[in-house]
């Protein structure tokens, strides 16, 4: 499974589908995205504190 972690776009995040993803990064001018085999190297590349990767996390990939 990919996660695809939008850093520019309408509403950033992480997202498990490329669908989803591609609505909030397709037509943003200056739109930063990348895909990730690990939900971890998705934070890190948002740079998310580790408060709110712990609650991620926590929650599980079905609530992403």
């Amino acid at each position: 499974m990919k996660f695809y972690a939008v850093k520019k776009g309408r509403t950033p995040g992480i997202y498990r589908t490329w669908d989803a993803a591609k609505e909030q990064v397709d037509g943003f001018s200056g739109a930063e995205y990348k895909s990730f085999e690990q939900i971890t190297d998705a934070t890190d590349y948002l740079d998310w504190n580790a408060q709110t990767q712990s609650d991620v996390l926590q929650k599980g990939e079905d609530n992403l």
